[in-house]
């Protein structure tokens, strides 16, 4: 009996599980608009990046923080409330502002095999 009142607990219960996809914009001091194609998987505790930043030097698979309500990874904070996400820019020690943007969910990418 304990271990059926378990598994239908277990049905009933929310996951988090699998990947989110995410189209971002987000807005440079000093630099302008910067699209950004995210992948996150919570389970792994990942976030896949690709943008138009920097020639795409930064693309790539990089660890990440998911809270309830926030997900942090490359100094960006993600709200999962309103998809938004902002991040405090500097070089060489001087504060050049705070790099804000916006996102969307984006349909899982069609695979051949």
């Amino acid at each position: 009996m304990i271990g059926i009142i378990a598994l239908l607990a277990a049905a009933a219960a929310p996951t988090s599980g699998g990947t989110i996809y995410l189209n971002c914009t987000t807005t440079q001091p000093q630099a302008g608009p910067v699209q950004w194609q995210l992948a996150l998987n919570e389970t792994q505790g990942t976030v896949d990046v690709k943008s138009t930043a920097n020639n795409g030097a930064g693309d790539g698979r990089v660890r990440a923080s998911f809270s309830i309500n926030t997900v942090s990874f490359l100094g960006f904070t993600l709200s999962r409330v309103d998809l938004t996400m902002s991040r405090q820019v500097s070089f060489g020690g001087m504060d050049l502002g705070i790099e804000t943007g916006k996102c969307e969910v984006a349909k899982s990418p069609t695979r051949a095999f």
